[in-house]
Protein backbone atom coordinates (compact mmCIF):
# COMPACT_ATOMS: atom_id res chain seq x y z
CA UNK A 1 0.00 0.00 0.00
CA UNK A 2 1.44 3.16 -0.85
CA UNK A 3 1.47 6.44 1.52
CA UNK A 4 -1.25 8.09 -0.46
CA UNK A 5 -3.76 5.07 -0.05
CA UNK A 6 -3.24 5.23 3.14
CA UNK A 7 -3.64 8.73 4.28
CA UNK A 8 -7.27 8.62 2.89
CA UNK A 9 -8.02 5.86 5.72
CA UNK A 10 -6.21 8.06 8.57
CA UNK A 11 -8.55 10.61 7.82
CA UNK A 12 -11.84 8.26 7.71
CA UNK A 13 -10.38 7.17 11.18
CA UNK A 14 -10.02 10.33 12.81
CA UNK A 15 -13.40 11.89 10.86
CA UNK A 16 -15.13 8.40 12.54
CA UNK A 17 -12.85 9.42 15.89
CA UNK A 18 -14.88 12.85 16.13
CA UNK A 19 -17.81 12.08 15.23
CA UNK A 20 -18.36 9.57 17.87
CA UNK A 21 -16.73 11.78 20.08
CA UNK A 22 -19.93 14.60 19.35
CA UNK A 23 -22.26 11.54 19.72
CA UNK A 24 -20.92 10.82 22.89
CA UNK A 25 -21.18 14.37 24.02
CA UNK A 26 -24.45 14.98 22.38
CA UNK A 27 -26.28 12.12 24.63
CA UNK A 28 -24.83 13.95 27.89
CA UNK A 29 -28.03 15.15 27.99
CA UNK A 30 -30.69 12.59 27.09
CA UNK A 31 -33.00 13.31 24.33
CA UNK A 32 -30.96 16.08 22.99
CA UNK A 33 -31.21 15.90 18.93
CA UNK A 34 -28.10 17.03 17.24
CA UNK A 35 -28.53 20.17 16.48
CA UNK A 36 -25.52 21.46 14.58
CA UNK A 37 -25.35 23.66 11.30
CA UNK A 38 -21.56 21.89 10.55
CA UNK A 39 -20.06 18.50 10.38
CA UNK A 40 -17.94 16.91 12.85
CA UNK A 41 -14.54 17.96 12.03
CA UNK A 42 -11.74 20.32 13.11
CA UNK A 43 -13.56 23.87 14.14
CA UNK A 44 -11.47 26.57 14.97
CA UNK A 45 -14.40 27.88 17.17
CA UNK A 46 -17.25 26.28 18.93
CA UNK A 47 -19.95 28.86 18.77
CA UNK A 48 -23.27 28.10 21.14
CA UNK A 49 -26.30 29.84 22.14
CA UNK A 50 -28.38 29.42 24.75
CA UNK A 51 -31.66 28.45 23.42
CA UNK A 52 -33.23 27.67 20.00
CA UNK A 53 -34.75 30.06 17.78
CA UNK A 54 -38.19 29.43 15.90
CA UNK A 55 -35.68 29.38 12.81
CA UNK A 56 -33.74 26.72 14.54
CA UNK A 57 -36.92 24.49 15.52
CA UNK A 58 -38.41 24.43 11.83
CA UNK A 59 -35.10 23.71 10.40
CA UNK A 60 -33.79 21.38 12.91
CA UNK A 61 -30.22 22.72 12.68
CA UNK A 62 -28.80 25.45 15.14
CA UNK A 63 -28.51 29.07 13.73
CA UNK A 64 -31.05 28.67 10.79
CA UNK A 65 -31.71 31.93 10.79
CA UNK A 66 -29.72 35.53 10.32
CA UNK A 67 -27.52 34.85 13.30
CA UNK A 68 -25.85 31.91 11.58
CA UNK A 69 -24.85 33.88 8.31
CA UNK A 70 -23.97 36.63 10.24
CA UNK A 71 -21.74 35.01 13.15
CA UNK A 72 -19.71 33.07 10.10
CA UNK A 73 -18.90 36.72 8.30
CA UNK A 74 -18.09 37.68 11.73
CA UNK A 75 -15.66 35.28 12.61
CA UNK A 76 -14.28 34.83 8.69
CA UNK A 77 -14.08 38.86 9.19
CA UNK A 78 -12.06 38.23 12.49
CA UNK A 79 -9.61 35.46 10.79
CA UNK A 80 -10.87 32.57 12.44
CA UNK A 81 -10.44 29.93 9.94
CA UNK A 82 -13.07 27.39 8.74
CA UNK A 83 -16.36 26.32 9.12
CA UNK A 84 -17.46 26.76 12.80
CA UNK A 85 -19.23 24.21 14.61
CA UNK A 86 -22.94 25.66 15.79
CA UNK A 87 -24.50 24.07 18.58
CA UNK A 88 -27.37 25.25 21.12
CA UNK A 89 -26.37 25.28 24.91
CA UNK A 90 -30.11 24.04 26.16
CA UNK A 91 -31.62 22.01 22.96
CA UNK A 92 -34.54 20.55 24.97
CA UNK A 93 -36.83 20.94 28.20
CA UNK A 94 -34.15 18.65 29.91
CA UNK A 95 -31.22 20.77 29.40
CA UNK A 96 -32.85 23.68 31.25
CA UNK A 97 -33.95 21.34 34.01
CA UNK A 98 -29.78 20.01 34.58
CA UNK A 99 -27.31 22.90 33.93
CA UNK A 100 -24.61 20.65 34.76
CA UNK A 101 -25.54 17.98 31.77
CA UNK A 102 -25.75 21.11 29.48
CA UNK A 103 -22.53 22.43 30.91
CA UNK A 104 -20.78 19.13 30.26
CA UNK A 105 -21.96 18.27 26.98
CA UNK A 106 -20.37 22.14 26.09
CA UNK A 107 -17.01 21.46 27.74
CA UNK A 108 -16.99 17.64 25.32
CA UNK A 109 -17.87 19.42 21.94
CA UNK A 110 -15.28 21.81 22.73
CA UNK A 111 -13.00 18.86 23.13
CA UNK A 112 -14.47 16.41 20.42
CA UNK A 113 -14.05 19.20 17.35
CA UNK A 114 -11.18 20.73 18.55
CA UNK A 115 -12.05 24.44 19.12
CA UNK A 116 -9.65 26.79 20.10
CA UNK A 117 -12.20 29.26 20.85
CA UNK A 118 -15.67 29.10 22.59
CA UNK A 119 -17.90 31.76 21.42
CA UNK A 120 -21.20 32.06 23.97
CA UNK A 121 -23.46 34.44 22.12
CA UNK A 122 -25.77 35.28 24.81
CA UNK A 123 -26.31 35.49 28.33
CA UNK A 124 -27.59 31.66 28.82
CA UNK A 125 -24.93 30.38 26.70
CA UNK A 126 -22.11 32.65 28.33
CA UNK A 127 -23.79 30.67 32.00
CA UNK A 128 -23.07 27.67 30.29
CA UNK A 129 -20.16 28.28 28.66
CA UNK A 130 -18.42 29.86 32.26
CA UNK A 131 -20.19 26.55 33.72
CA UNK A 132 -18.57 23.94 31.28
CA UNK A 133 -14.79 25.43 32.24
CA UNK A 134 -15.21 26.06 35.53
CA UNK A 135 -15.88 29.89 35.94
CA UNK A 136 -17.73 31.86 37.91
CA UNK A 137 -18.96 34.27 35.08
CA UNK A 138 -17.80 35.59 31.45
CA UNK A 139 -18.78 38.58 30.80
CA UNK A 140 -19.20 40.02 27.44
CA UNK A 141 -16.26 40.97 25.51
CA UNK A 142 -13.51 39.97 27.52
CA UNK A 143 -11.59 37.03 26.74
CA UNK A 144 -10.84 34.29 29.01
CA UNK A 145 -8.46 32.17 28.18
CA UNK A 146 -8.75 28.20 29.91
CA UNK A 147 -6.22 25.33 29.28
CA UNK A 148 -6.19 24.52 25.73
CA UNK A 149 -9.69 27.54 24.90
CA UNK A 150 -10.04 30.69 24.49
CA UNK A 151 -13.20 31.89 25.42
CA UNK A 152 -15.50 34.90 24.43
CA UNK A 153 -19.49 35.81 25.29
CA UNK A 154 -21.35 38.56 23.44
CA UNK A 155 -24.42 40.00 24.46
CA UNK A 156 -27.57 38.79 22.89
CA UNK A 157 -26.17 38.37 19.01
CA UNK A 158 -29.27 37.55 17.31
CA UNK A 159 -31.29 40.35 18.54
CA UNK A 160 -28.34 42.87 18.06
CA UNK A 161 -28.84 42.05 14.32
CA UNK A 162 -32.24 43.91 14.31
CA UNK A 163 -30.33 47.27 16.28
CA UNK A 164 -27.07 48.43 14.77
CA UNK A 165 -25.98 50.25 17.67
CA UNK A 166 -26.20 46.70 19.91
CA UNK A 167 -24.67 45.48 16.53
CA UNK A 168 -21.77 47.65 16.85
CA UNK A 169 -21.91 46.69 20.67
CA UNK A 170 -21.34 43.02 20.29
CA UNK A 171 -18.56 43.46 17.13
CA UNK A 172 -16.39 45.27 19.30
CA UNK A 173 -16.85 42.41 21.92
CA UNK A 174 -15.90 40.05 18.93
CA UNK A 175 -12.96 41.74 17.91
CA UNK A 176 -11.45 41.03 21.42
CA UNK A 177 -11.05 37.47 19.95
CA UNK A 178 -8.14 38.99 18.06
CA UNK A 179 -6.37 40.42 20.64
CA UNK A 180 -3.64 38.52 22.15
CA UNK A 181 -4.27 36.04 19.22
Amino acid sequence: MTRTAAAPDSARSWLAKVAADVERAESVVGGSPRIASSSPAYCAALVVKGRLSREDEAAGRAFAGPDGEAVRKALAALGVPGEPFLAVTRPTAKANEDLEAAARRICELAHAVEAEIVLALDPVAADDVARAFGLQELKPGEPVDVPGFRLLATNDFAAALADERAKRAVWRQLKALAKGR
